[in-house]
């Protein structure tokens, strides 16, 4: 069987899989192809997240160690804060209307970029082609419509000076 030979490392400890070449090609994945992997140690900790659905994208913590992540599907997007401990979860629906094929969906977007000094948080969001900014305090969304349309937009930086995205 030839494949791809992916190799994990995580402090110290690795992991091998070797790919068939079948998933290389651009097919709709089905349950056989996901692996299912739980560990708890010193320096890994996992929580469970209400969502049952893929589409888990970026993460990013805030300055109060709070986590965020993305989420999306050809149904919605979101921004979903989980507290400090894991025991509390904050959903921000992205408004608007899907305007781009699932394979863009699936493929971009779901950068975070979090601004501690205004309390922002920028994020790409493929599903409604456009560049957004949740205010963490107000919880409002705007959104900044991408003028190419599908273009599948990834990607976030500030300038060196922190005052640009």
């Amino acid at each position: 069987m030839s494949g791809l030979l992916v190799v994990i490392l995580i402090v110290g400890l690795s992991y091998t899989f070797l790919l068939s070449s079948t998933h290389l090609h651009a097919q709709q994945p089905s349950s056989q192809d996901f692996v299912a992997y739980e560990k708890e140690s010193n320096f890994i900790k996992e929580f469970k997240i209400p969502i049952n659905e893929r589409g888990l994208k970026g993460i990013a913590t805030d300055s109060e160690d709070n986590v965020w992540f993305y989420h999306a599907t050809s149904n919605g997007s979101m921004i979903m804060k989980m507290s400090k401990g894991g025991h509390n979860f904050t959903k921000n629906s992205i408004p608007g209307n899907t305007t781009v094929d699932t394979a863009v969906i699936n493929l971009a977007g779901g950068q975070l970029l979090i601004d501690n000094t205004s309390n922002v948080i920028w994020f790409t969001d493929a599903r409604t082609n456009s560049l957004g900014k949740l205010d963490i305090r107000s919880k409002e969304i705007e959104l900044f419509s991408i003028p190419t349309n599908d273009s599948g937009i990834m990607g976030l930086a500030f300038s060196p000076d922190k005052k640009v995205v």
